[in-house]
């Protein structure tokens, strides 16, 4: 797996053989444990997967903190050379291994207290629920959120799990939609026990991979090495 991945890096990057350190940008917000402090000795498990692939060949990831859709858009117009943690929904545009670097399911996130369960579509009634500006999630949350916006709360930054959990807290939202691990981290950091919240179902069941995605427009020739990826 990582000799594959390594390839595909190497060849969307560098098709002609050249000397010396190269760098590779990639954008990400802090998802933990995905994604980290770019300056602890744990940045965060994929960026370490990027880094150990491709150190070896002379290539320079550079890791940065930036607010999820900012990254997308950063990457798609050439200023950054990729995003980490994206999965199929988010990465359309990008070029992606066969098999992700990770893998992420999510869960609908309420307070302890709630009397109130995800049951479908019809029990988004009157709720709201937290989202991250950007996130793909899966086909199914993306459907709701297109086709009910009144019922999801968008938040972006550099924070947005900091301010999601705390309109979870206020009332101002019944739901927050995250990856159990990213919440778990994200409560440990604002020093919030886990006893204080509770699943209260999900939007698609089925676990997403999460691909290290880099874009297109990094290489001009990216296209005819995507049969690398296979």
């Amino acid at each position: 797996m990582l000799a594959k991945v390594t390839s595909f890096f190497l060849l969307i990057l560098f098709p002609v053989v050249s000397f010396g350190v190269h760098k590779l940008q990639l954008g990400a917000d802090v998802w933990c444990p995905y994604t980290c402090d770019p300056k602890s000795d744990k940045p965060g498990y994929m960026v370490e997967i990027a880094k150990a692939i491709l150190r070896p060949k002379q290539i320079d990831v550079i890791y940065l903190v930036i607010p999820w859709a900012r990254a997308i858009e950063d990457a798609n117009a050439g200023k950054i050379d990729g995003v980490i943690g994206a999965n199929r929904i988010e990465a359309a545009e990008f070029v992606i291994a066969s098999k992700g670097q990770g893998a992420a399911k999510f869960d609908i996130f309420a307070l302890a207290s709630s009397s109130w369960t995800y049951a479908g579509e019809k029990s988004l009634k009157g709720k709201k629920i937290g989202v991250i500006k950007g996130y793909g999630y899966d086909e199914e949350s993306v459907r709701l959120m297109k086709a009910k916006p009144e019922n999801f709360f968008e938040a972006g930054g550099e924070d947005p799990q900091e301010i999601l959990i705390k309109n979870l807290i206020s009332g101002r939202i019944q739901g927050f939609y995250e990856n159990e691990s990213v919440f778990s981290y994200a409560l440990k950091m604002l020093k919030h026990s886990a006893k204080e919240f509770k699943k209260v179902g999900t939007f698609d069941s089925s676990q997403q991979e999460v691909f290290v995605a880099l874009a297109k427009k990094t290489e001009k020739r990216s296209e005819e090495h995507t049969s690398e990826l296979q």
